[in-house]
């Protein structure tokens, strides 16, 4: 009996390790994401950009800064 407990325990050590790793490189990573954007769509005719960008185009971001 003694064995399968040490097996169990080697088990959830391992388990832990690799929790423990994964919430690294997610945390690693989201650092690394650029938001300016959460919406994905732009800031002022709410056409489709993606998170990465606030306008869709030049237009827009002049048209937004003047009614700022």
């Amino acid at each position: 009996m003694e064995r399968f407990a040490d097996t169990a325990d080697e088990a959830d050590r391992i388990e832990g390790e690799i929790v423990a790793m994964r919430i690294t490189r997610i945390r690693a990573m989201s650092k690394e994401l650029r938001l300016d954007n959460p919406s994905g769509v732009c800031w002022y005719c709410e056409a489709e950009t993606g998170i990465e960008r606030r306008f869709c185009n030049r237009d827009c971001a002049a048209g937004f800064e003047r009614e700022k």
